[in-house]
């Protein structure tokens, strides 16, 4: 389009010149100068126009529970001295969040498209407020703009990179209330503690006795069994395991090949989140596992511990579940057993579907004297042999839930 417009003035500059001279006409040759300069302004102030121009953007809020909203505030600001007589801005905004403003959908990037106008003075600034819904959970990144302005007549344009500082937009699962997955709300999985779970905290020394035949090799005192000529072993204080290890299971048809049914797995999620909170809320060490796979390949894991932010990074792991079925739930779990969890450690496994290898795996977990609870999320049968292990059927609780009424979003 530029070099047809070039081509076009260029002609018709040669031509009026060479009229005026033809004709004497002072006039004419005026106007052969006047158009080759105003093109050349036009192209020069096509290029300047963006320059000094800077983009920011901010949320209101950066983390928030599915079916909340923020604001996206954008910040346009023309830092130099000449003005911008027009200006056009285009975001890519996620299409999972539903904003509250000009858009278009971009088929290619699968993506809506914010687009926003503006004319600015020298050294001025504007700003728009854009609601967003987040309609579903998920880690979304908003990026930087694209920008273009040019001349007056808009004949010669620029465009560049808004080159904004890109966020990251956390929506974390909705939590329920435990009333509604008919469990009570003080002991859901009865006494969290277990009956195997003392253990010595070698961090606090109670005393000195007698050695006894088994006693650890590390815990006799040397100085105490030279002194009454017979051995002598320290005692800890005993403590208690009181961990909660959340094993989320998205795998929904025996079959891989089928996919998973997107229901049964955000319901899932959701159960898994409101596990995680309500465990945070009475003090317990949190833990996470899944066989869901990050994009780089990894599973998603968080390690049993226990600070103020362990809700959270529990609620953005799940928040980042694409159901993708990287391994089994069984083989992940196995794999933790390995490398060791606390002693007694209470593990809640949500689950629409039990095969042998999981039930194997549950099984090793209470051998290993911890304690198991199944959700049943789904109405399959289950034919697999858990023993002793409580199996909860909670699917006609979540199936009834009402989004709006019996969920909490506060963490």
């Amino acid at each position: 389009m530029r070099a047809i417009i070039d081509d076009i003035w260029q002609i018709v500059t040669i031509i009026i010149i060479i009229s005026g001279f033809i004709t004497n006409s002072f006039l004419l040759v005026m106007l052969g100068v006047i158009i080759p300069t105003s093109v050349i302004s036009a192209k020069w102030w096509a290029k300047i126009s963006l320059k000094e121009i800077i983009v920011s953007q901010t949320l209101s809020k950066q983390k928030l529970f599915e079916g909340e909203s923020t604001t996206l505030i954008l910040n346009v600001q023309n830092a130099k001295w000449f003005p911008v007589p027009w200006l056009e801005l285009k975001k890519q905004i996620p299409r999972d969040l539903q904003i509250d403003g000009p858009f278009t959908f971009n088929s290619s990037t699968n993506m809506n498209q914010l687009l926003l106008n503006a004319s600015l003075r020298k050294d001025s600034q504007m700003t728009w407020e854009i609601e967003i819904y987040c309609a579903r959970r998920g880690i979304y990144r908003i990026g930087q703009s694209v920008i273009k302005s040019g001349d007056f007549f808009g004949l010669y344009e620029n465009e560049k990179n808004g080159a904004e500082k890109s966020i990251n937009l956390v929506v974390y699962p909705q939590i329920y209330e435990f009333e509604k997955l008919s469990l009570e709300s003080l002991k859901p999985f009865g006494d969290l503690r277990g009956k195997e779970v003392i253990f010595q905290d070698t961090s606090q020394l109670i005393g000195i006795r007698d050695y006894h035949f088994g006693d650890p090799m590390k815990h006799i005192d040397w100085k105490a069994s030279a002194r009454s000529m017979k051995l002598q072993s320290r005692v800890f204080a005993p403590s208690g395991s009181y961990a909660l290890v959340i094993a989320l299971d998205i795998s929904t048809f025996s079959q891989s090949w089928k996919g998973s049914d997107p229901i049964l797995v955000e319901r899932a999620i959701s159960v898994a989140a409101s596990i995680a909170k309500w465990g945070e809320e009475r003090g317990y060490d949190l833990g996470l596992i899944s066989n869901d796979y990050y994009a780089r390949g990894r599973a998603i894991r968080v390690a049993v511990g226990r600070h103020p932010g362990r809700l959270s990074k529990i609620l953005e792991a799940l928040a980042a579940v694409n159901a993708f079925t990287g391994s089994s739930l069984a083989d992940e779990l196995n794999s933790v057993l390995k490398g060791g969890l606390p002693m007694g450690t209470t593990v809640v496994v949500i689950a629409a579907l039990m095969s042998e290898d999981l039930a194997d795996a549950l099984l090793k977990l209470v051998n290993n004297r911890h304690q198991v609870y199944v959700l049943k999320t789904s109405s399959y049968k289950w034919h697999e042999n858990l023993g002793s292990i409580p199996v909860i059927d909670i699917s006609r609780s979540v199936n009834s839930i009402n989004v709006e009424k019996d969920t909490v979003k506060t963490l």
